[in-house]
């Protein structure tokens, strides 16, 4: 069952390791065009390449994020 909406707070406090941008990178693939989340960033997003630590994932998580945002 899904949650209406996820939140994740802190986000870029430290580098996500493998399980950890994988398990984020699943989370948002599941919720993309279907359920809300929202993301409270310590960093900009310019810098979530070096957080998230590998570049296609660093890819992906944003462009499912802000697809269609305004």
């Amino acid at each position: 069952m899904f949650q209406q909406v996820v939140i994740l707070d802190d986000f870029g406090l430290e580098k996500l390791g493998l399980v950890s941008r994988m398990a984020l990178l699943e989370i948002i693939e599941d919720r993309h065009k279907r359920k809300p989340i929202i993301i409270v960033p310590q960093i900009h997003v310019s810098t979530w390449h070096d957080i998230i630590d590998e570049p296609t994932i660093a890819d992906a998580i944003p462009d499912r994020l802000f697809y269609n945002s305004s």
